[in-house]
């Protein structure tokens, strides 16, 4: 029987840490990608996870005016598909 947990948690082990890793890279891109947006946002030092996605949204919905990049709408899009795809695999 202890073998048997050893063994499932070794496996769950495995494959969520590429998991993790693809939305660990996934944010990192985000950050990068819509660098300039946070900037013009006044956004400050904040990444994904601290609040740069809510405070780039945020600044759009009071400035109509305001456009998000395709590189950075992209960076998003699969951001929230990594996150969805992790959620799906528990």
């Amino acid at each position: 029987m202890k073998l048997l947990t050893v063994l499932i948690l070794s496996l769950t082990a495995l494959f969520t840490i590429p998991a993790k890793a693809n939305v660990t890279a996934q944010k990192q891109s985000v950050d990068n990608a819509c660098y300039q947006e946070a900037r013009y946002a006044n956004c400050g030092d904040k990444r994904v996870g601290t609040g740069l996605i809510k405070c780039i949204h945020n600044y759009k919905s009071v400035n109509k005016a305001f456009q998000i990049s395709e590189p950075c709408k992209a960076a998003l899009s699969a951001l929230t598909y990594e996150r969805k795809a992790q959620q799906r695999k528990y």
